[in-house]
């Protein structure tokens, strides 16, 4: 078994100064792949995604790539088409930067937390100035596929101190879906 460092202080006293809520949803079950181009092929693999967002309604997400100077991973407008047939229309608009999709029998959701945090931690001040300027939300959303075959290690899931703080700094929330992953 694998062992973290949480920092002094360890990870609970982290959360107990910073309002940040530590999980929204779990989800019961859904298909294969976080929608990657092998979504229907049988597997049963772990994969996960970790992303930063900041949405909300009637802005244009390239206002935050002006603002910071940071190109996001991926935006999405309320209320454009979807690629995938049959997709619902976004509700808000979002500015994301992700960690990508990780597949593997091991995943470390505070490492892959950490990458993410650590490329716009630098960027906490104008993060927090255009989220204020344009009512945003700030959110920290975790998307795990859990495999059901027993023989594979589940994710490893939490955040380092660091994490929180970015968190905390931005008035984050922390969003955590995780599904079974089934052939």
């Amino acid at each position: 078994m694998t062992s973290y460092r949480r920092g002094e202080g360890g990870q609970s006293a982290a959360f107990s100064r910073c309002p940040v809520s530590r999980a929204k949803a779990i989800r019961a079950s859904r298909p294969t792949g976080l929608g990657h181009p092998n979504a229907g092929e049988a597997q049963v693999t772990n994969e996960a995604e970790v992303y930063f967002s900041l949405f909300g309604d009637g802005f244009d997400p390239d206002e935050i790539t002006r603002a910071v100077g940071f190109v996001p991973t991926s935006v999405k407008r309320a209320g454009s088409k979807r690629r995938e047939e049959g997709a619902l229309l976004p509700r808000y608009s979002s500015w994301n930067v992700s960690s990508g999709n990780v597949e593997g029998d091991f995943l470390d959701i505070y490492e892959m937390a950490s990458t993410v945090v650590s490329r716009l931690a630098p960027l906490a001040d104008q993060l927090d100035a255009v989220k204020r300027k344009l009512a945003l939300q700030a959110r920290l959303q975790v998307v795990v596929g859990i495999s059901t075959d027993d023989s594979r290690s589940t994710p490893a899931i939490g955040f380092d101190p660091a994490v929180i703080a970015f968190l905390c700094r931005l008035g984050a929330s922390v969003d955590i879906d995780i599904y079974r992953n089934s052939p």
